[in-house]
């Protein structure tokens, strides 16, 4: 009983402190990513460079969109400077993924890289109002 008392107040404290100094504090790449509404004003504007999609080639071949440059999140793990040859470190990238997660890793992973240009789409890629192909 008294464990699951300290349990109980340590995850009561544990929930204080993170929604105070926010969660995304917590997690490297998220909390500063685009909504989807930002990113597809930006896409439609032609703000990009590059639209980069860091999912699973499985995924990439069920459809993606117009103009985007397939790089899985594993091959920037693995090699990031191989992986985005040929990209100025300078340009304005996108990385989007299935729901945000994958795409906050690479931003932190390109970040760390030296790519200073690049915004993370936050939530589901799907809620983007922009051209999807096959």
């Amino acid at each position: 009983m008294v464990i699951e008392l300290i349990i109980f107040v340590f995850v009561v404290l544990a929930t204080i402190v993170l929604k105070f100094f926010g969660i995304d504090k917590f997690i490297p790449g998220s909390g500063d990513g685009l909504t989807a509404e930002e990113a597809t004003e930006k896409i439609k504007s032609g703000y990009f460079d590059h639209i980069v999609d860091v999912r699973t080639f499985d995924e990439w071949n069920e459809g993606h969109f117009k103009g985007a440059k397939h790089i899985p999140l594993n091959y920037l793990q693995n090699d990031v400077f191989g992986a985005m040859e040929g990209i100025d470190k300078s340009s304005k990238i996108l990385v989007y993924c299935h729901s945000g997660n994958r795409s906050g890793q690479a931003k932190t992973l390109l970040n760390k890289a030296g790519f200073n240009n690049v915004l993370s789409l936050n939530g589901p890629h799907t809620s983007l109002k922009a051209e999807f192909v096959k």
